[in-house]
């Protein structure tokens, strides 16, 4: 196309074997009317480019019952396909009212590729079997209704995303369906985000999501990952089902990573249905959350079982793992139990897990039919369980950790009940921490062991574990108290618990990171709320300790990141902008409906020209904010970075926060969009800490890593190990469809260790033992033959974690950290 130019195809027209069916590039004034039309074997059928970001970029004025298709390899070869139905730079394609005939992708690279400042808004598009993605989008404005996407196995077994989407600002997708049917093949995704700009917005409602995937890698229906800046984000996912999931290595909704200053992550209204066998339902993880709501999603009690009554449900639920993030709640959640099914464990093998999440309210939830209810693992301060019912399961609920007090002496129960499904059937209680009086639940009721208990015995734990007695402080009957009728936090009263004088006097018995941790909750505390400091005679002085201590110093740093994200003139000045460009967006609809009724004239034409232009105006005005607002945030961060280097650390937990820190700025500061390799490589040894010693930032650093390093680790809470045969490396290959294991497991005890460490030499063959610090500095190099079964160490190393691998000499390696106590 030239300048000035006009081109319409109908009636069935086709149009094959090129380069690019239809092309602009660099013109203004195009108007495309494009309907009923073929695009086959095109390397593109249709490329839209403005590199140059002129103002009058191409209008597509009618776009409806196409067809992007390739029915033969271009040039013989078979992985030689068609790049993509549609290609777009820096322009916008708007094809809104399309109720009547859909648009066709189908056996292509990828559906819609759209790179540079690029809006697009379709409606009623249809993607099967494509092989890449179904729509990339590099800076995604991307809003899509009653769209389908379909994978069958019928074309391609490799690595999809349906929806790839980076650096997004907006982001909706309504009434769209998007189904996953291969039994085997790479990871696969229905919608994949990675990084998100600030003020982004994203509005996934009333979709529905089903997959079927033995075998291969996982699949994910929704995988949110935060990027450096994502402060005033505002993530809804509400009303969407999920049914249908047979996938063992999977999950459904996956929020990873650090999201800052974020205005709402809200998880409503959904539906987990027939889902098997899948990992999780909702797992967030891996950085700091605040304003999570985790809200009135129904997970059916019929889960899980197949015909023969064997039983298949999904490992956990609700996953929340590492996060110093505040005003989070999950509550109203209903894991529905069935009374027509025997068996005691339909929802989930465990309905809710919480690791070392801090600042989070769980109320009124209904937990049924799961093999464990609730289970707190590690250090989760500042948590309120209220009013939530278990009921049948086994161990119906769990703390392995701290979460603090559950109501108080005297006064407000926070009002949990546990009932029996069928007589007879004992559900158990258990707390397995070293300090279950830190955390005691206060029932209003006498609490009894009885054989036979009436479905609904109020207020009634049928079975405590042995391991907690009545001696303990855990549960507490209090006839004095009352339970609560609402879902409002629980008071404190005129002392503070028990909790934060242990923390205060030094007392706390825990592992060093669940320590560092502790004194990192009650100083923010005391920061955050000085009028706290004169409820116990040793909060003064150990505020005044750790001010001065790295303690106060990292918080520092990490107040000030969040300070330094917190610019309300540009969020005000972008929120501004984006308003205008919803106003305009919805007049471009009101064309595309004129269009759909009346059909196409030359005055909608001059409309939505004139439209997109205004629109083109103030995205490029929203765009210099964002641009503004980062060099702000650069300069800020530049001095952080200063100011983090200088902190002396010695513990690891210490020395974890720090370099997590200055990765973290480090990336803005210098405008790099990926991790150099030294980055990964301490992430990775940071990652695969336990973090009982490492700290939450252990999780924030699994966050950080990028999406093409797999870390697939298993915390084990009692000996808390980490498996580094599980670490997947794809960087040697861009595809992704490359996968290389770097080592095999090391068995070594004991682990944690004080100087003495036996290791076994698994394969019977000579190599080398070497041990490292997390830096790669090597400390002890020792050489074994294969006669060797039991290699006795004796090391003389101070506290800390080390890496120890067996360099054998058929060029296999086997490694796993190693703690020094």
């Amino acid at each position: 196309m030239s300048d000035f130019s006009n081109i319409t195809t109908r009636n069935n027209t086709t149009i094959e074997d090129a380069k690019a069916a239809i092309s602009s590039l660099d013109k203004v004034y195009n108007f495309l009317n494009i309907e009923n039309t073929r695009f086959n074997r095109n390397i593109v059928g249709i490329s839209l480019k403005n590199p140059s970001m002129l103002p009058h970029s191409p209008t597509v004025t009618n776009f409806k019952g196409n067809t992007f298709d390739c029915d033969a390899p271009l040039n013989g070869i078979f992985s030689n396909i068609c790049f993509a139905g549609i290609e777009l730079e820096n322009t916008y394609l708007f094809a809104t009212k399309n109720q009547e005939e859909e648009n066709l992708f189908i056996r292509i690279e990828n559906g819609i590729y759209a790179t540079g400042n690029t809006r697009v808004s379709i409606d009623n598009f249809r993607f099967n079997d494509i092989n890449n993605n179904g729509i990339y989008h590099e800076n995604t404005s991307l809003k899509l209704t009653n769209c389908t996407f379909n994978q069958n196995g019928t074309f391609n077994q490799n690595s999809t995303k349906f929806i790839n989407a980076s650096a997004v600002r907006d982001l909706t997708l309504i009434e769209c369906n998007f189904n996953y049917n291969v039994p085997a093949g790479e990871e696969a995704y229905g919608v994949f985000a990675e990084s998100f700009e600030f003020n982004s917005d994203v509005q996934i409602v009333n979709n529905n999501f089903s997959a079927n995937k033995i075998g291969g890698r996982a699949y994910l229906a929704i995988y949110l990952k935060a990027g450096i800046v994502s402060p005033e984000t505002n993530i809804n996912l509400f009303g969407n089902n999920f049914t249908e999931f047979t996938n063992p290595r999977g999950g459904c909704i996956n929020i990873e990573g650090e999201f800052l200053n974020t205005k709402s992550i809200r998880i409503e209204n959904n539906k987990f249905l027939d889902i098997d066998m899948a990992t999780f339902l909702v797992s967030i993880n891996g950085g700091d959350k605040s304003n999570l709501s985790i809200f009135n999603n129904e997970i059916d009690g019929n889960n899980g079982f197949e015909e023969n009554g064997s039983l298949n449900t999904p490992q956990i639920g609700f996953v929340l793992e590492g996060s110093r993030g505040i005003n989070n709640e999950v509550s109203l959640n209903r894991f529905i139990p069935d009374f027509n099914v025997s068996h005691t464990s339909a929802n989930a093998n465990l309905g809710i897990r919480s690791t070392m999440f801090w600042n989070t309210k769980y109320c009124d939830n209904l937990i049924a039919d799961a093999a464990r209810g609730i289970q707190f693992r590690e250090s989760n301060f500042g948590t309120d369980l209220i009013r939530t019912r278990f009921f049948g399961g086994s161990t119906v609920f769990s703390i392995d950790g701290i979460i603090g007090a559950q109501g108080e002496m005297g006064e407000d129960h926070n009002g949990n009940t546990w009932q029996n499904k069928f007589l007879g059937i004992h559900s158990k209680l258990e707390c397995v921490s070293n300090n279950c009086n830190l955390s005691p639940i206060y029932v209003h009721t006498e609490q009894e062991i009885r054989e036979f208990l009436p479905v609904f015995y109020p207020g009634n734990p049928p079975n405590l574990s042995p391991a907690v007695l009545p001696e303990t402080g855990w549960f507490v009957v209090d006839f004095t108290g009352f339970p609560k009728g609402s879902c409002s936090n629980q008071l404190t009263g005129d002392t503070p618990e028990l909790l934060f004088t242990r923390i205060a006097d030094g007392e706390l018995n825990e592992k060093p990171g669940i320590i560092w941790e502790a004194n990192n909750f009650l100083y923010e505390k005391l920061h955050d709320d000085p009028l706290f400091m004169s409820e116990y005679s040793s909060f003064q002085t150990f505020y005044d300790e750790k001010a001065n201590s790295t303690t106060g110093q990292l918080y520092d740093i990490f107040q000030n990141i969040n300070s330094a994200l917190d610019k309300p003139s540009y969020i005000l000045d972008s929120e501004n902008y984006l308003s205008q460009i919803e106003i305009i967006e919805s007049e471009i609809e009101n064309i595309d409906e004129q269009v759909r009724i009346n059909g196409l004239t030359e005055q909608n034409k001059i409309d939505k020209s004139a439209l997109l232009f205004n629109l083109f105006e103030k995205n490029i005005l929203n765009d210099n904010v964002i641009r503004t607002y980062k060099a702000d945030v650069v300069n800020d961060f530049d001095d952080l970075l200063m100011q983090n280097e200088q902190i002396s650390t010695t513990e690891i937990f210490e020395q974890n926060e720090q370099n997590v820190n200055k990765i973290f700025l480090s990336s803005l500061v210098e405008g790099r969009s990926e991790l150099t390799e030294g980055e990964i490589n301490i992430l990775v040894d940071i990652a695969l800490q336990c973090p009982q010693y490492g700290g939450v930032s252990v999780y924030k650093a699994r966050g950080l890593l990028p999406v093409c390093v797999r870390l697939d680790y298993e915390d084990e809470f009692e000996e808390c190990f980490l498996r580094e045969d599980d670490i997947i490396d794809e960087r040697s290959n861009e595809s992704g469809t490359h996968w290389d294991r770097l080592s095999e497991a090391l068995e070594m005890y004991p682990n944690p260790t004080s100087n003495l460490l036996n290791i076994k030499n698994a394969k019977s063959l000579s190599g080398q033992i070497k041990i490292t610090d997390l830096f790669g500095h090597e400390l002890l190099l020792y050489k074994i033959s294969k006669r060797d079964s039991i290699i006795n160490l004796d090391l003389d190393l101070p506290s800390g974690v080390y890496i120890v691998s067996i360099n054998y000499e058929d060029g296999t390696v086997s490694s796993d950290n190693l703690i020094i106590q």
